[in-house]
C-alpha cells in the first residue's frame, strides 16, 4: 500500500478488513490486516506524528466462505478533548475494494463475471451512475418544492394594489378637525409629490375643490403611510370622495375613499378676570340632528389636562337625566381657578362625550392676558 499526496498516512493501529456487505462494525471482520503494525504495533502520537509510514506492505487472510465481501479500512481515531478515542462504524467511503469468493465447482463464466464486478472501473463507474441518479432524484424533488410554494412566493412579491382609508371607517369627518388617513401605493408606481383631491359626491370624478384640504392634501414621500388629513370649513357640508391621485401627470391610482362632512363650532365668547379666576363666556353649535344631551365641552390647559368641563344639555357636570334635551347650540359662563401649568386654557367640543373632537375653538385664552 502507499499513501501520497495531499490525504496523509492512516493513523498507526488502524487496521484493513474483510466484511460481509452489509457489516457496520469494524470489530466483525472475517479477515484482518494491520497497516502498519509491524512498524508501529501501539499508537503513540509522539512518533512521527501517531501516523503511518508513507509506504508499506501487509497482509490480509483470505475467507473460505463463498461468497461477495468488501474490504474496508477501518482507520483508528486518537483521543479527543472529551476523552474518546477508537474506532467508528464502517463506512462506504472507506471502502478500497470489493472481494468475492466462488466456490470450487464454478463455472468460468461466474469466474469472469466476478472479475468485472470487482473491476475499479465498474465499481467506480457504477458509484458514479447510482450518485447521479440519487442526485436526479434530489433535483426533482427541489424542483417539486419549489413548484409547489411557486403560488405563495408569486402572491409574497406582488405588489398590493393602491389602496386609502380612514382610520376610523363609517365615522363622520369634522371640517376643520383633522382626522387620519392612511394609503398604500406600490413601491414600483410610488411618485412625489402624490395628493388626495376631494371631489363632490361618492365618485372619484367630476367637481372637486381644489383647497378642500388645503397643506393636508400633499402626501409623505413613503410609498405607504398614514397621515392627518383636515376638510376645510370653507366648503359646504355633505359627502365628498378622497382620491389618491399623481399631479404631475394628472393620473390617478385607482384608490379612492367616501366620507361624510358636517361642522360643529365651539368659541369663548366673553372673558371676565379677577386675581384668582377667570370667567370665560363658551358658546357651542352642532348639527340640530347629530346634538345629543351627552355633547360636552372640555376646557385643557397649555399641557393638555382638562381642567373643567359641562354638559352642554343640562350647562352641568351631573349626567343630564333620561329625557333631557340636546342643546344644539348655547353658551355657559362658569369660572376657572388658576391652574399650576403655565400657558393658557383651550376649548373643544365633544359629541356624545366621546373621545374625538368635531370642533376647537379658535381662540384660547392666554394667561399673559389676564396679567397672571
Amino acid at each position: 500500500s502507499a499513501w501520497g499526496g495531499a490525504p496523509p498516512p492512516p493513523t498507526q493501529t488502524t487496521f484493513v478488513g474483510l466484511y460481509a456487505l452489509d457489516e457496520t462494525s469494524p470489530f466483525r471482520a472475517v479477515s484482518v490486516g494491520s497497516v502498519c503494525g509491524a512498524t508501529y504495533p501501539r499508537y503513540s502520537g509522539a512518533v512521527n506524528g501517531g501516523l503511518c509510514p508513507p509506504s508499506g506492505s501487509f497482509r490480509i487472510g483470505r475467507p473460505t466462505a463463498p461468497g461477495k465481501y468488501k474490504m474496508v479500512v477501518a482507520q483508528f481515531s486518537p483521543m479527543n478533548a472529551l476523552g474518546q478515542q477508537g474506532y467508528y462504524a464502517l463506512e462506504d467511503r472507506n471502502i478500497i475494494a470489493m472481494y468475492t469468493v466462488l466456490p470450487a465447482d464454478c463455472r468460468p463464466a461466474a469466474r469472469a463475471d466476478a472479475l468485472v464486478a470487482n473491476d475499479p472501473a465498474t465499481l467506480l463507474r457504477a458509484d458514479f451512475n447510482a450518485t447521479a441518479a440519487d442526485l436526479a432524484l434530489k433535483a426533482a424533488e427541489a424542483q417539486r418544492r419549489l413548484d409547489a410554494v411557486a403560488p405563495l412566493r408569486a402572491a409574497l412579491l406582488a405588489e398590493p394594489p393602491a389602496s386609502v382609508a380612514m382610520l376610523r371607517p363609517g365615522a363622520l369627518v369634522w371640517q376643520g378637525i383633522p382626522t387620519t388617513l392612511c394609503y398604500n401605493i406600490p413601491v414600483s408606481a410610488n411618485v412625489n409629490p402624490k395628493v388626495l383631491t376631494l371631489y363632490i359626491g361618492r365618485e372619484a370624478a367630476g367637481s372637486y375643490y381644489p383647497t378642500g384640504l388645503g397643506p393636508t392634501a400633499v402626501l409623505p414621500l413613503a410609498a405607504a403611510g398614514c397621515t392627518n388629513v383636515t376638510v376645510s370649513k370653507g366648503i359646504p357640508t355633505g359627502r365628498y370622495t378622497l382620491a389618491l391621485e399623481d399631479p404631475t401627470s394628472g393620473g390617478s391610482f385607482g384608490a379612492s375613499v367616501t366620507v361624510d362632512t358636517d361642522r360643529a363650532g365651539v368659541a369663548c365668547a366673553g372673558l371676565s378676570k379677577s386675581v384668582v379666576f377667570i370667567s370665560p363666556t363658551v358658546t357651542w353649535s352642532m348639527p340640530p340632528a347629530l346634538a345629543t344631551a351627552q355633547d360636552t365641552v372640555r376646557v385643557t390647559n397649555a399641557r393638555g389636562d382638562v381642567v373643567f368641563w359641562f354638559y352642554t344639555s343640562c350647562r352641568c357636570q351631573a349626567a343630564p337625566p333620561p329625557g333631557t334635551a340636546p342643546a344644539p347650540s348655547g353658551a355657559f359662563t362658569f369660572r376657572l381657578g388658576r391652574s399650576p401649568v403655565l400657558g393658557g386654557f383651550a376649548f373643544r367640543l365633544f359629541p356624545g362625550g366621546g373621545a374625538y373632537a368635531a370642533a376647537v375653538a379658535p381662540n384660547w385664552v392666554p394667561w399673559k392676558q389676564m396679567g397672571w
